[in-house]
């Protein structure tokens, strides 16, 4: 199913949305970095972006910062999360900008299946007519024919 355009790109700004919230959460809480990326692993669907995660979580270990991790995997962490996440470690303030981030994510999927829902309710409401009218068809031709039977005979 990611292999869908429209989906994938709702997927994935879906996931964005977990990890960026999840991530501030954990880290307002006071919960380490690096438990915090575990913690945030297991709660995405995208196994790239989960080993990604992962990856990141071993490279912070080894005394990166979150931006320069997160900067190792460009295809699946967007530019503009390394980019906010380095101004956030600049600032001191990474888990409120983490928080800006996961709204703008979580509004960028809700406009996304809004759209999407926009998209498919005429296609429903096609197919439903198309039932309709199939049933109607089905039950008036038998009561035509009887009626001519009738008549003709």
């Amino acid at each position: 199913m990611s292999k869908i355009p429209y989906v994938s790109k709702l997927s994935s700004a879906y996931d964005m949305a977990r990890v960026t919230n999840t991530l501030s959460l954990l880290m307002c809480s006071g919960v380490p970095m690096t438990d915090s990326l575990n913690i945030v692993s297991d709660s995405i669907m995208d196994i790239n972006l989960k080993k990604a995660i992962l990856e990141s979580e071993k490279q912070i270990k080894e005394g990166k910062s979150l931006s320069a991790a997160f900067g190792l995997h460009p295809k699946e962490i967007p530019n503009m999360l390394v980019r906010i996440t380095k101004v956030g470690e600049k600032s001191g303030k990474i888990d409120h900008v983490l928080a800006e981030l996961g709204q703008y994510y979580d509004e960028q999927v809700d406009y996304m299946l809004k759209t999407l829902s926009d998209l498919v309710e005429p296609a429903l409401m096609l197919l439903v007519g198309l039932v309709v009218a199939a049933l109607v068809i089905s039950i008036i031709s038998p009561i035509y024919g009887i009626v001519g039977s009738f008549s003709g005979g």
